[in-house]
C-alpha cells in the first residue's frame, strides 16, 4: 500500500513527533450522531475497549472527521456507509492515509428495500472490510458488485442488541417518563414515530441537497407528495381518535428530516399530545403501549421490547408500495395494519388489549428476521468486535501517515468550540427550559451532542455487562 504523507519541515516534525504516541489509537469509530447509529456502534466501542483493551475512540462523522483521523492515526477506521460523492472522497482519504477501513452500514436492505440500498458509488477499492447484518445483504452487495466477497463479514445488526434483555432495561421507566411530561398514570401511551421523511425536503433541489439518496428525482417527487398526504391524514385521524378516547395519550417523535414545529402546530394545544423530539427512541419504546409508524425501522426495535406495532397503509400510500416492491412483505405483516379510519381505531383498540402479538404476526416477524439478519440475539456487537479485533491483530503494524502539526492547529478553533458547547450543554441540563433553549440554538451539525450524552449515560453500564 502506498502511503502519501504531508511534506513537513524539520522543526514541525521535531515538535509533532513526541505527540504522536500520546494520541495514537488502535481503532477510530466514525458514526452519525443519530440515535440508531450511535447506540449500535457504542456497543462495538465498549466491547473493543473493555473486553479487548484496545485504545479506541468513537467520534462523530459529520464534523471534524479529518481532524479525528489525523490526530488519532488509527490502525483501523470503522466508517459508516459510502452513499454520496463527499463520502467517496472521505473513503479515498482514509485509504491513502494508510488506516484499514471497515464499513458498518447503519442502513440495511431490510429497512429500505433493495432498489434504495444497492449503491451507485464505487468504493470497494478503498475499503478492507464490511460488517453486514445478514447473508442476504452480502449476496446482494456482491451481486451488484458493490463489494468483493472476501470483504464481507456477517455479524448481525448491533443496534438491535438494545431491544434485547438486559440492554432494553437500561432506559427510562414509565413512572419517570409520565412524571417528566405530566401525563396521567391512567392513560395508555400511543407512540407515533414519524417516518414521513420526504414530506419537508427541498424537492426543487433534490440532486444537490440529497445526493446520498438513491431515489431518482421523479420518484422522489411522488414520494414527497405521498408523504405529505399520509402525514396530514395520520394527524387528522389521530385527532379524531384521541377525542373518542380521553384515556389515551399520544407521544410524537418527528423524523430528523421533518421541519421543526409541524406537529406542535398540527395538534395545537391538545392536552392528550406530547411532542418529544429530543428523547431517544429506545426510551420511548420502553414506555409506550403501542407504536404507530409508516414503514419505520423502529418497528423491528419495538418487537424486541414486546410493544405492539401498527403500520399505516392508507390508500395514499399506494405509490410507495409500488416503488418498494414485495421484499418487505413479511415486515408489513408483522404489524397490525390500518388502511382506513375504522381499521386504524380498531387496530389500536386490539393492540392495546392484547398481551402478546397475534400468532400470524409472530410468524411473519420470524421470517423477516431470518431473511435479513444473522440473528436478533443481543450478540451482534460482540460478533462485530470479535471480527474487528482479528483484523486489528493482523494489521496493527501497518504504517499510517504522519501527523502534520499545522493541519492539527488549523482545526483547533472548531475543536475548542465543540468542547465548549458540549460542556455548556451538560451544565444547562439542570434547567429544562434553559436546556431546550440551548438545543434550539445549537448548530445542526452537532446533532444535540447525542453521541457524547449517550457515552455519559451508558458507557459504564455497558462496561459492567461486557465484563460479566
Amino acid at each position: 500500500m502506498t502511503i502519501r504523507t504531508h511534506p513537513v519541515s524539520f522543526f514541525e516534525r521535531l515538535f509533532s513527533w513526541p505527540l504522536e504516541p500520546l494520541f495514537k489509537q488502535d481503532v477510530l469509530i466514525l458514526c452519525n450522531n443519530g440515535n440508531r447509529d450511535t447506540l449500535g456502534l457504542l456497543l462495538v466501542y465498549c466491547h473493543l475497549k473493555y473486553r479487548y483493551h484496545l485504545k479506541i475512540q468513537i467520534r462523530p462523522f459529520i464534523f471534524l472527521r479529518d481532524f479525528w483521523i489525523k490526530l488519532f492515526r488509527p490502525a483501523i477506521v470503522i466508517n459508516i456507509w459510502v452513499d454520496c460523492p463527499p463520502a467517496v472522497e472521505i473513503a479515498r482519504r482514509i485509504h491513502r492515509f494508510g488506516s484499514l477501513q471497515i464499513l458498518s452500514p447503519t442502513e440495511v436492505v431490510a429497512w429500505t428495500g433493495v432498489k434504495n440500498f444497492v449503491n451507485r458509488y464505487e468504493f470497494k477499492e478503498y475499503i478492507d472490510g464490511i460488517l453486514l447484518a445478514g447473508e442476504a445483504m452480502k449476496k446482494l452487495l456482491c451481486k451488484y458488485q458493490n463489494i468483493y466477497p472476501n470483504q464481507a463479514r456477517v455479524v448481525g445488526f448491533p443496534t438491535l442488541d438494545w431491544s434485547i434483555f438486559p440492554l432494553n432495561k437500561l432506559f427510562i421507566s414509565r413512572t419517570e417518563f409520565r412524571h417528566r411530561f405530566s401525563i396521567p398514570k391512567s392513560r395508555k401511551l400511543l407512540l407515533l414515530a414519524s417516518s414521513f421523511s420526504l414530506a419537508d425536503v427541498d424537492i426543487n433541489h433534490w440532486e444537490e441537497k440529497y445526493s446520498h439518496w438513491t431515489t431518482p428525482r421523479p420518484e422522489a417527487i411522488v414520494m414527497h407528495r405521498v408523504s405529505h398526504k399520509m402525514r396530514e391524514k395520520t394527524v387528522y385521524y389521530l385527532s379524531r381518535i384521541l377525542a373518542e378516547h380521553p384515556d389515551w395519550h399520544l407521544v410524537v417523535k418527528k423524523h430528523p428530516l421533518e421541519r421543526k414545529g409541524y406537529y406542535e402546530n398540527a395538534f395545537g394545544k391538545n392536552k392528550q399530545v406530547t411532542i418529544v423530539n429530543d428523547i431517544d427512541i429506545h426510551d420511548l419504546l420502553s414506555v409506550c403501549d403501542i407504536l404507530i409508524h409508516w414503514n419505520s425501522t423502529c418497528a423491528v426495535q419495538a418487537w424486541g421490547f414486546r410493544v405492539p406495532t401498527l403500520l399505516l397503509n392508507f390508500k395514499e400510500a399506494k405509490p410507495f408500495l409500488e416503488f418498494q416492491g414485495h421484499e418487505l412483505d413479511d415486515f408489513k405483516k408483522g404489524n397490525y395494519i390500518a388502511d382506513s379510519y375504522a381499521k386504524f381505531r380498531e387496530s389500536l383498540e386490539k393492540g392495546l388489549k392484547k398481551a402478546s402479538p397475534l400468532q400470524s404476526q409472530i410468524e411473519h416477524r420470524r421470517k423477516y428476521i431470518k431473511k435479513w439478519f444473522l440473528a436478533a440475539d443481543g450478540n451482534s456487537a460482540k460478533r462485530a468486535a470479535d471480527v474487528v479485533y482479528k483484523w486489528y491483530i493482523n494489521h496493527k503494524d501497518n504504517p499510517v501517515s504522519s501527523t502534520c502539526l499545522s493541519d492539527l492547529i488549523s482545526y483547533l478553533p472548531e475543536y475548542l468550540k465543540h468542547l465548549f458547547l458540549c460542556y455548556a450543554l451538560r451544565l444547562v441540563k439542570i434547567s429544562p427550559a434553559l436546556y431546550q433553549a440551548f438545543l434550539k440554538a445549537l448548530p445542526k451539525k452537532y446533532d444535540n451532542y447525542s453521541l457524547e450524552l449517550h457515552k455519559l449515560r451508558f458507557e459504564k453500564k455497558i462496561a459492567q455487562l461486557v465484563l460479566r
